[in-house]
């Protein structure tokens, strides 16, 4: 017993012999790692560390089976979490970050929340709106929404020219307009501050905080406006405060989603959803920041280098208009570049679907002339139900003649609709029409049709399509550009599918679906023959390989094509001219090959077909050592790669 313990100890001491030196090395990797960075290593050092890595984290789990040295083990466990740590979570440089944070981080993030976004500057607005009518209707209500320290002595009681001369004048001292900026700039950045950190509270802090901030602004325009002084304000206002109160409304937009994520959390836990949210929302504030500081940058120069008030306005909304622009297009100018270069390489086919299974499967893309023909099949039926209506409704005497064009198209509109949304809820992705033309609607991702993707894209189609000929019906000569603009609007509409290689309209886009040919499994004769294919004279046809070595998987599957079409009833013509292909394929062949013997017409048929098995099952043995020949150009694709 005593020889079975020496000798497991002998076998973890020469485990850790025989390993320790690649130890202490990735020890010093990671070690240079951590304090220059994983980008500043040179390819050697970068390579040994990932590789020395993987070995150690071998190494730990065989020691935690073989070993009992508890120093070893602890080493062993510190060393590879630390280079874990190295390897997958490497220390980002701050260049980097910044750089990817301004061109395509906080874009993005801006325009994945846009609805937040939306709802922030409605509650400003409408509490600028509400503060402007209370002070119209009553100029007390300014002592309430108005806040003494941001008021400034300014109020219903000062007159006209002092509010004019706080306006463009110079004066910076405690008294003046320049005190009353720096006030309102750290009055909303308190603002901002405040909207973000308390949205998480179920969203009714932010919003409220928001609509407060408009308050007071719509007061103080108020205030202006009724001494003829509004354009005044408004441009001296527009310089920072367009800057700055979007700043606020941004910082809203990110408490607002932190909100929304602890109330409505959907499938994730609320700390998961919260934690998801956050990604943006911390980028929103981040955003709210840049653009307070831009804010008090403008105001520090432009409130006091500029006085005429159309200037005020063009900076002011041009640098609205410049955040704009950053919201809106940074980062898609790599994702345009990069959409093109990945369709200019050779990638995966539209009518390409992978399963979770793994096999690829081919869902034929639905053309635009099938989708037409069944969509007029549609709309004839629909019609005809209309027209039966309204016949029914003329014979019973319950419409006026006046009104039957009206009444016909509101007809003709509650019996489409509800057609096509519940044809396709039913009979799932299609209608009458779609089943005569074997086409259905499927899901973008494959997965299963929704009532909601079917409604929108059913809704869009009345908007692409049948809104714009309704209008274009009803309009006369009397308005020519209305009738152009509807003809114009069905001509885009009809256009767009050409320009989608999934032959999707606008609905579709929207709805994640596209319209695909309904496969039908047919099991054709097997055109391979186990018996060997004898000419007229019973004589076997014998090919070489290398006269197999000429043709690919295309040339083979075209002459089953041309094979299978024999089987088909055919005229005299008809006939002539398929002896004809065949005799000029043959000797097409017979030359590419080298086939010395001549083919009696008799025999062409089954030398073809000879010809079929043999590059058949020389193809098919290629092809199980990996060696799959698309087409005759093989050889020359092999060489390019």
């Amino acid at each position: 017993m005593a020889l079975v313990d020496g000798q497991d100890l002998m076998r973890s001491a020469r485990f850790r012999k025989e390993r320790e030196a690649d130890w202490r090395h990735l020890e010093q990797l990671v070690l240079l790692a951590e304090s220059r960075g994983l980008q500043r290593m040179d390819f050697a050092q970068a390579r040994d560390l990932a590789s020395l890595y993987r070995q150690a984290t071998t190494s730990l789990a065989i020691a935690r089976e073989i070993s009992l040295d508890k120093a070893l083990l602890g080493y062993l466990e510190a060393l590879t979490a630390r280079a874990y740590l190295c390897v997958y979570a490497p220390q980002q440089r701050l260049g980097g970050l910044v750089s990817r944070f301004l061109t395509h981080g906080a874009p993005r993030a801006m325009r994945r929340s846009w609805p937040f976004l939306l709802l922030g500057f409605l509650c400003l607005a409408l509490g600028v709106l509400t503060g402007y009518l209370l002070y119209l209707e009553n100029s007390d209500w300014y002592y309430v929404l108005m806040p003494t320290e941001l008021a400034g002595g300014r109020g219903p009681d000062a007159t006209t020219e002092s509010l004019r001369e706080v306006i463009y004048g110079h004066d910076t001292g405690s008294h003046g307009l320049g005190a009353f900026a720096s006030y309102l700039f750290s009055h909303n950045t308190r603002i901002a501050i405040f909207v973000f950190g308390l949205g998480v509270f179920a969203c009714a802090p932010a919003i409220l905080l928001t609509f407060y901030n408009g308050l007071s602004l719509g007061a103080f325009y108020a205030l202006h406006v009724d001494r003829g002084l509004g354009l005044d304000l408004g441009g001296w206002l527009s310089i920072h405060g367009v800057t700055e109160l979007s700043a606020i409304c941004v910082a809203c937009a990110g408490g607002l989603k932190l909100g929304t994520a602890v109330l409505f959390p959907g499938d994730r836990t609320r700390v998961g959803a919260l934690r998801h949210a956050g990604r943006d929302a911390v980028k929103l504030a981040i955003v709210a920041a840049i653009m307070l500081v831009a804010a008090a940058v403008l105001e520090a120069f432009g409130r006091q280098l500029v006085q005429d008030r159309s200037l005020r306005f063009i900076i002011g909304w041009g640098a609205g208009a410049l955040w704009l622009a950053w919201f809106t297009l940074g980062g898609r100018a790599a994702m345009i570049l990069r959409r093109w270069k990945n369709r200019r390489r050779a990638g995966p086919s539209p009518d390409t679907l992978m399963p979770p299974e793994g096999v690829a499967l081919t869902l034929p893309i639905a053309g635009v002339g099938v989708r037409l023909a069944a969509q007029i099949t549609d709309i004839l039926l629909t019609t005809i139900a209309t027209v039966c209506l309204i016949v029914l409704l003329a014979v019973l005497d319950l419409t006026d003649p006046n009104t039957l064009f009206a009444i016909a198209v509101l007809l003709f509109f509650f019996i489409r609709v509800p057609y096509y949304v519940l044809a396709e809820l039913v009979w799932n992705g299609q209608t009458l029409g779609k089943r005569m033309m074997k086409i259905k609607v499927v899901s973008h991702d494959g997965g299963p049709l929704t009532a909601h993707a079917l409604v929108l894209r059913n809704l869009m189609k009345e908007a692409e399509v049948f809104l714009p000929a309704t209008l274009l019906l009803m309009l006369d000569s009397a308005s020519p550009l209305a009738s152009l603009a509807a003809l114009a609007w069905i001509i885009m509409g009809l256009l767009v599918p050409f320009f989608d290689r999934y032959r999707r309209r606008l609905g579709d886009m929207m709805a994640g679906t596209h319209v695909i040919h309904l496969p039908v499994p047919i099991l054709l004769k097997d055109l391979a023959s186990e018996a060997p294919v004898l000419g007229a004279n019973r004589k076997q046809f014998v090919f070489l390989s290398h006269q197999l070595d000429h043709y690919g998987a295309f040339e083979l599957q075209t002459l089953e094509a041309l094979l299978r079409g024999q089987s088909l009833p055919a005229s005299d013509n008809s006939a002539r001219q398929r002896n004809e292909t065949i005799q000029v394929i043959v000797e097409k062949i017979r030359k590419k090959i080298g086939y010395a013997d001549p083919i009696p017409p008799a025999d062409r048929l089954r030398f073809l077909q000879a010809f079929y098995n043999a590059q058949r099952k020389h193809l098919e043995q290629r092809q199980l050592f990996g060696d799959r020949r698309e087409d005759k150009f093989y050889a020359q694709a092999d060489q390019e790669t």
